[in-house]
């Protein structure tokens, strides 16, 4: 399991073409490790304007938009960490340094599963993890009631609900 970027050059330079990010969960969540990290997908997504739109008027063309697809690679164009999301990308190294195994996890995978998070013992969130699901903020919830230790290591945290529509869920809607 782990965090991986795809469409990087191979010197490892970004290009404005855009990159995606996959998360490879473990296939028992909890096994290999209690504690999990979870990987931000919906902020990035807000401030991706890959196709001309997001939900800030800064990355769009002709203002923004009140819905973005998850199903377009991650834009550039605004090259800061904090708007596309690679905190992880910079935690993990740390944390291979110092001997600490972690499973990592999409936010959209804890928006899913009210039993993901019950899997682990601490739950790492690094960066700037803006924008949360109705569902996911009760799973987080539920987990820390539970007894659940959560880290954040981020601001601006859980500061704007999204939902997800359409038949996959991969249209993310924010008014």
């Amino acid at each position: 399991c782990g965090l991986y970027e795809v469409g990087a050059l191979p010197s490892g330079e970004r290009t404005e073409q855009g990159i995606c990010r996959i998360v490879v969960k473990a296939p028992t969540p909890g096994a290999t490790s209690r504690i999990g990290l979870m990987v931000n997908f919906l902020t990035p997504e807000a401030y991706n304007g890959t196709g001309g739109k997001s939900l800030y008027d800064f990355t769009s063309v002709g203002g923004r938009s009140t819905r973005v697809s998850l199903d377009r690679p991650q834009s550039l164009s605004v090259a800061s960490a904090e708007s596309n999301g690679f905190y992880e990308q910079m935690f993990l190294p740390w944390l291979r340094r110092e001997g600490i195994q972690v499973e990592c996890f999409a936010d959209l995978d804890l928006d899913e599963s009210a039993s993901l998070a019950l899997a682990y013992d601490l739950i790492v969130m690094v960066g700037h993890h803006e924008y949360w699901t109705r569902e996911m903020r009760d799973h987080l919830d539920a987990f820390v009631l539970s007894g659940g230790n959560l880290a954040v290591l981020s601001g601006n945290t859980c500061f704007r609900q999204v939902r997800l529509e359409g038949p996959t869920r991969r249209n993310v809607v924010c008014y």
